[in-house]
């Protein structure tokens, strides 16, 4: 019988390559029982002295022979890895010596601008995308993220022009449908923003967020049933989607089901919390519907809450502010008033109760201040939509 250098026997490896162990086992049995056959137990036994060194010895060569060296990887593949793990600055570092191999400098490119965006570097995310464009004008993903960017950055109508190209390249394009959605709805084209997020739910019926925005537009212009059916719909896709359940409990107020709106801003509270979002929102809304209510103590400290994960946030320090009046609190009430104004001067809410409370301690100079202040922005941003969150 001819001598192999492996132990696996003749006709291959025995099962997956990915076991090498059970391979080698099954292989040494195999030859074991060759032996046996052979030559008898005692004859395989005094033999074996001789021939399980030498088999050592190949077994070694072959599995030094036979392993591949694993190559090192390259910059563009290593600034994709730590992108992943969010070693964001390594990862920079990574995708710019990549830029400098002609065979990985637009995809590193591409890859560079995403993380700028992930990390809201946005000026160094569309310069790097108008570069990688023009090397690449036909790509939909280039032109979705530079509109994306574009967005963030408050530059609407060029956003909507590359989104638009974007979709011109890549007809089943949700993900660009909802940011044109975005534009328009904060150029105030509702009409517009709605067909965008309808195509969005139609080319994707599991998209989310397309659900929820349509749901906080049918909410902005007072279509609640169409609301409450756009965020039953989101939360039918994702159970655990925070915000729909506190925009649900907004619609399900506005049609006078106080009790199962308070169900739905708990629900909103508990998620905020197991997820660790940070949102005043649930609070804020919860705490105000608590206050209608009379529920005073529950309020406050919902709004106390409320004013802790945003201490700049003007409607929240003034309803805490009416929360305090209604439980005779008038020093803790000017406070939280005074701190509203202070911390978002453009809340017109602010102004009006702090007004109020200077017209009935006879301060009646402050109070007309704040008045006309009041009136200022209330006109300023009268007809403006909703900020979508």
């Amino acid at each position: 019988m001819a001598f192999s250098c492996s132990l696996v026997p003749p006709g291959g490896m025995i099962g997956s390559p990915a076991h090498g162990l059970d391979n080698e086992f099954l292989g040494t049995i195999f030859w074991y029982k060759v032996f046996v056959k052979k030559f008898g137990v005692s004859r395989f036994m005094n033999r074996a002295a001789i021939f399980l060194p030498i088999l050592l010895f190949f077994q070694a060569r072959f599995h030094i022979a036979s392993a591949q060296a694993v190559p090192e990887p390259s910059p563009y593949q290593k600034g994709l890895s730590l992108s992943q793990s969010r070693h964001f600055d390594q990862a920079e570092e990574a995708f710019l010596e990549a830029m400098k191999d002609v065979s990985t400098r637009l995809p590193a490119q591409y890859a560079l601008a995403r993380l700028y965006a992930e990390i809201g570097q946005w000026e160094k995310a569309e310069n790097h995308l108008y570069q990688f464009l023009s090397a690449r004008p036909r790509s939909a993903d280039g032109f979705y993220l530079l509109g994306y960017t574009l967005y963030k950055r408050g530059q609407f109508t060029a956003s909507i022009a590359a989104l638009q190209e974007s979709v011109t390249i890549k007809k089943e394009n949700a993900g660009a449908h909802k940011v044109l959605g975005l534009n328009y709805y904060q150029l105030n084209k509702l009409d517009l923003a709605e067909q965008e997020w309808i195509t969005a739910v139609q080319q994707k019926s599991d998209f989310t967020e397309a659900h929820y925005f349509l749901g906080r537009l049918y909410y902005t212009v007072n279509r609640i049933n169409d609301a409450l059916h756009a965020f039953e719909t989101t939360i039918k896709v994702d159970p655990e989607f925070m915000k729909a359940y506190d925009n649900m409990g907004l619609a399900l107020e506005a049609l006078g089901r106080t009790d199962d709106a308070m169900k739905a801003y708990r629900r909103a509270i508990e998620l905020n919390e197991q997820h660790q979002l940070q949102s005043k929102w649930p609070y804020l809304n919860l705490g105000e519907l608590l206050l209608k209510r009379k529920r005073t103590a529950e309020s406050v400290a919902c709004l106390q809450k409320a004013v802790s994960l945003d201490p700049k946030s003007g409607k929240a320090h003034t309803y805490l502010g009416k929360a305090y009046l209604q439980q005779g609190k008038s020093d803790d009430a000017l406070r939280s008033f005074q701190t509203a104004v202070q911390v978002d001067p453009g809340y017109a809410g602010g102004h009006y109760q702090l007004g109020l409370l200077y017209r009935v301690q006879g301060r009646n100079r402050e109070a007309k201040e704040e008045m006309k202040l009041f009136e200022a922005y209330r006109d300023k941003h009268a007809g403006l939509p909703q900020i979508l969150e």
